[in-house]
């Protein structure tokens, strides 16, 4: 049987437990290291350990939806975070076209060291709503806030609206 997330073979036919050492049961003394974990097991679960710590932990998620307006810069993390790297993965998929044209541009920015990175993705102007537009971004962090934000334009006597879902995890290193 192997491990679906670290590959590793469960050491199943070793013991998990220590028994009793030869030494101890002929002076019939108790064995100090008797019922700790074997060495298979200690490796195995020490590697799991190791994969899951490098594995990405969501931070904060939103969801504004139905939205008609353009979003001003919002604190995606939600308040203080520590410093490292993030991945933020977002989708963006117009619910209602426009009578006659829409546009909507997701952007965020973030602090690292002393400036303010951007990204800002390509304007959606499809106008349809099967119109959408997906990315996800790595950013390195010196703390709080990574923001995001909309800039949305609408013609017609029908607005254009919108649904906006966005991810921020934290990762390693």
């Amino acid at each position: 049987m192997t491990n679906l997330v670290t590959s590793e073979p469960i050491p199943l036919s070793d013991a998990i437990a220590r028994p009793a050492r030869r030494e101890y049961t002929e002076r019939r003394q108790p064995d100090p290291l008797e019922g700790l974990i074997t060495r298979p097991w200690q490796d195995w679960f020490s590697n799991l350990l190791r994969v899951i710590s490098a594995v990405s932990t969501s931070v904060r998620s939103v969801s504004p939806s139905d939205q008609s307006a353009s979003i001003g810069a919002t604190d995606l993390a939600g308040g203080a975070i520590n410093a490292g790297l993030y991945r933020i993965t977002y989708y963006a998929r117009i619910t209602q076209a426009a009578t006659v044209s829409s546009s909507l541009t997701v952007t965020f920015d973030w602090p690292d060291g002393g400036v303010v990175p951007t990204f800002s993705g390509a304007a959606i102007t499809g106008n349809t709503t099967t119109t959408y537009q997906t990315g996800t971004l790595m950013v390195r962090a010196s703390g709080a806030p990574i923001r995001y934000a909309t800039t949305y334009a609408s013609v017609g006597g029908t607005p254009m609206k919108y649904r906006l879902d966005v991810v921020l995890e934290a990762v390693g290193a």
